[in-house]
């Protein structure tokens, strides 16, 4: 196991990006009346969590990379294995 493996494996965890959780919600219009023209936002709302990924920033990413080689020069197999190496 080298150093390329190490970088290429911070360079799949970069480019899958980080977990961003975003909380979006939906309003019901509720007609007034039958005329259309009198449809009010009511405060009836549906709330969802969605799980996404937004990039890193470029600090992000120097500090993956840094912690990757930290853990290969220390042999800290825990430490390695969001970068995909399996522990014994």
């Amino acid at each position: 196991m080298g150093f390329g493996w190490i970088v290429g494996q911070a360079q799949a965890q970069i480019a899958e990006g980080k977990p961003s959780i975003k909380h979006v919600s939906e309003y019901e219009r509720v007609p007034v009346s039958d005329n259309p023209i009198f449809t009010i936002p009511r405060p009836r709302s549906r709330r969802a969590s969605l799980i996404t990924t937004e990039p890193y920033t470029e600090t992000e990413r120097l500090e993956i990379v840094l912690q990757a080689i930290e853990a290969m020069q220390n042999r800290d197999i825990a430490a390695l294995e969001p970068f995909g190496l399996p522990r014994d």
